[in-house]
């Protein structure tokens, strides 16, 4: 078996599913071609430092949104969407921000406060802060905030099951504000997601198995209070109030195991939420080729069908 330090070039994975390289820092807007692009909005702050997503937005929208949980090993950003060209931004083809944005569907591309510096616990306060604010903005940007829709893949995979379970922790500073609900999510869609991060024996792989020194080196957001483990795994909070749940596992996954995606079925369907899980047969963690393509076809269809067209 590999081992989890061997496995840490995958933890980033979630990009290669959607295209990109490393953020710069500038803010611009432009709006080149049918798409706006708007980046750098804050959305909150903590610490005293900015936290940020990026909009783009189509010509003609839709009326509905998908925040984007730009995150992989709880590292963000892993990925931009954005080429400069000649001094302009252009939304890359072939990314599926693209692909929903050409659908009408206006992206929001979140970044939250990132490993090392903050763990789990703050990172799930920051994508609750993300939504809240979307919420409260999404008519600004011809948006029904009662239609979007959350995505991600890996870490974000896993951030964007926690807002549609909107399962709760307490703050993690007393002097934080108490954490408020997840604002509701109309549908998800999860690319191979931790989602149990506390059974050891449970058939999600080694993220309970091995909980050791290792895990935390590779995984550094993971270094929290055990006992706050339960409350993180949002296998633990399926009802019959969650939205349609999109999961996308390949079954050769040697980071995450598809029994993660399996459990989170199960439980969704135990509780009546309409939920599908697409395996990708010899796939592993980052969906390439025809893999990355049937993805993010069925990415697309989900939220037609459940935010609509």
């Amino acid at each position: 078996m590999l081992s989890l330090r061997a496995l840490l070039p995958l933890a980033g994975l979630a990009l290669m599913a959607c295209g990109g390289d490393a953020e710069d820092p500038a803010a611009m807007s432009s709006t080149p071609g049918s798409v706006q692009i708007r980046e750098h909005v804050v959305y909150g702050e903590k610490y005293g430092m900015a936290l940020t997503l990026d909009v783009y937005t189509p010509a003609e929208p839709n009326g509905a949104g998908v925040l984007y949980m730009n995150s992989g090993g709880w590292f963000s950003p892993v990925s931009s969407f954005v080429d400069r060209d000649g001094g302009q931004l252009r939304l890359r083809d072939g990314t599926n921000p693209r692909r929903l944005v050409d659908r009408g569907f206006t992206v929001f591309n979140v970044r939250h406060g990132s490993a090392p510096r903050f763990v789990l616990p703050e990172v799930v306060d920051d994508v609750r802060k993300a939504i809240r604010h979307v919420r409260t903005v999404a008519p600004e940007y011809g948006v029904d905030p009662d239609r979007l829709g959350v995505w991600g893949g890996s870490a974000g995979g896993h951030l964007a099951l926690m807002l549609g379970t909107a399962s709760e922790i307490g703050p993690v500073r007393p002097e934080d504000a108490p954490a408020a609900p997840a604002a509701p999510v109309a549908a998800v869609v999860a690319y191979y997601p931790p989602t149990d991060l506390a059974t050891a024996d449970s058939t999600a792989n080694q993220w309970a198995a091995d909980r050791d020194q290792e895990m935390t080196d590779v995984f550094p957001a993971l270094d929290f209070p055990e006992e706050l483990r339960p409350e993180l795994s949002p296998v633990n909070f399926a009802t019959p109030d969650d939205p349609p749940t999109l999961l996308i596992h390949g079954d050769a996954d040697p980071l995450v195991s598809l029994g993660h995606s399996e459990a989170m079925l199960e439980a969704l369907q135990a509780a009546g939420v309409p939920a599908e899980l697409l395996v990708l047969e010899g796939a592993e963690h980052g969906f390439e080729g025809r893999d990355a393509e049937e993805a993010a076809e069925r990415l697309v269809e989900w939220f037609q069908r459940f935010l609509g067209r």
